[in-house]
């Protein structure tokens, strides 16, 4: 598998490779399966369950968030990763607060979305100009892309 995650407000490269298998489906040796990030590699343990991995590596377990390599190379094309709005869990879109290209300042309200009864607004990360993903009334999924927020020239 090969992709992008995203690690805290950082977006690397990765790349998921598995060690051989068992005709169980055990691993045939500790430590087969593989985890490249941002050009490092470090043997593995891990769990994947939709678009999260945790992964055991150092003693420690780690949550990694797969991001939408379509959404990843729109934002980066548009002018950083960074600028992309995710969702910070799974819901729906109460309300638009913003337009689709209007100009937003960061921190500006762009979106309101609900999970689990609790409201929550979504601001802009940066300056630019806001592309929506989304309409409201659409459910979305935790880290998918709501919004991208493309620099101006």
């Amino acid at each position: 598998m090969q992709g992008y995650l995203r690690i805290g407000e950082t977006i690397a490269p990765l790349a998921l490779s598995k060690g051989p298998r068992l005709s169980d489906g055990r691993l045939a040796s500790l430590g087969a399966d593989w985890l490249d990030i941002g050009g490092r590699r470090w043997p593995i343990a891990y769990a994947r369950d939709g678009d999260r991995l945790w992964v055991h590596l150092g003693g420690h377990i780690h949550e990694l968030v797969w991001v939408d390599p379509v959404a990843f190379h729109e934002a980066a094309a548009a002018g950083g990763i960074n600028n992309i709005v995710a969702a910070p869990m799974p819901g729906v879109v109460v309300r638009l607060i913003a337009t689709e290209g209007q100009d937003v300042t960061e921190g500006e309200p762009l979106l309101v979305i609900e999970s689990m009864k609790l409201e929550t607004t979504l601001r802009a990360p940066a300056d630019g100009i806001l592309a929506l993903h989304v309409a409201a009334g659409q459910g979305f999924d935790r880290g998918a892309p709501l919004a991208t927020i493309t620099p101006k020239d």
